[in-house]
């Protein structure tokens, strides 16, 4: 009876010791499926990804974005260069204008400062000469004085600062010579008004022997200002019009580069009678 006891109780531990082996192999076994079935689940993922990726329908969306994003772009792109482009032919056209204008003004200046010249070296003012002379030789100075402002402006906005200190070096010349000029203004108004018949060489000459160095000077920075603002309109602008910053480099010149500030000359000034 002891041993039939004994008999059902191991059966009984090696019952429960089948038991646990089984349940842990039966769950090794469920955890392997939930592998497998997983790593089947991402596979048909991927699958049907790509042959989402594949599909004429995706392939159509894709190259109507694509062909529309690069429409986009390239009109916008296309909008801005041809802003871009608009904007430096207006400012070419702004700096002809200016430019012409300014170089007339200042070359009938320089014209008739230099024949005004020329008649008191050469001692051959009569009083027909000077009638005729220095009506233009006043509408040159008006012009160009009373543009002056306007020029200020242009030059510095167009061109730039050192093209700016080249015209006030200019301005100053002009000033220099006209002021000799009014020196001279009641032997001029004399000899036109037919008070007297010509010139008193001998009391001008000490301020006639002034006036070819100061239209030498004049000249000479007349002629660094408008080469330098020739070649900035007409050469250097339509080389770099794929960037506009560079319109501040400027190309050296012989000479005189104008980029000292001008003392202020003295503003008050009469017209010759």
């Amino acid at each position: 009876m002891a041993e039939s006891n004994d008999l059902n109780q191991s059966t009984n531990e090696l019952d429960q010791s089948e038991k646990a082996r089984i349940r842990q192999e039966e769950l090794f076994r469920l955890e392997i499926r939930g592998e497998l079935a997983a790593e089947r689940n991402e596979q048909e993922k991927g699958k049907a990804y790509w042959a989402f990726v594949n599909s004429p329908f995706f392939l159509w969306l894709l190259s109507s974005v694509l062909i529309g994003s690069i429409t986009f772009f390239y009109g916008e792109w296309e909008e801005r260069r041809a802003q871009e482009e608009f904007k430096m032919q207006q400012g070419a056209k702004l700096r002809e204008a200016a430019f012409e204008s300014l170089s007339t003004d200042l070359s009938r200046y320089v014209f008739y400062s230099d024949i005004l010249t020329k008649g008191f070296e050469e001692e051959w003012w009569k009083p027909s000469g000077l009638k005729s002379t220095v009506p233009k030789y006043n509408d040159a100075i008006r012009a160009l004085r009373g543009h002056e402002y306007l020029y200020r402006g242009n030059v510095k906005s167009l061109w730039g600062q050192q093209e700016l200190e080249c015209f006030n070096k200019v301005m100053e010349k002009v000033r220099v010579y006209d002021d000799l000029v009014h020196k001279m203004n009641a032997e001029i108004g004399a000899v036109t008004s037919e008070q007297k018949e010509d010139i008193d060489f001998a009391k001008v000459e000490p301020i006639t022997n002034e006036l070819r160095p100061a239209v030498i000077a004049l000249e000479d920075k007349s002629k660094t200002l408008l080469d330098s603002l020739t070649k900035l309109t007409f050469d250097d602008f339509s080389e770099s019009t794929t960037d506009n910053s560079e319109k501040d480099e400027k190309a050296e010149l012989p000479g005189d580069q104008c980029i000292q500030s001008h003392e202020n000359a003295p503003t008050k000034r009469q017209e010759p009678k």
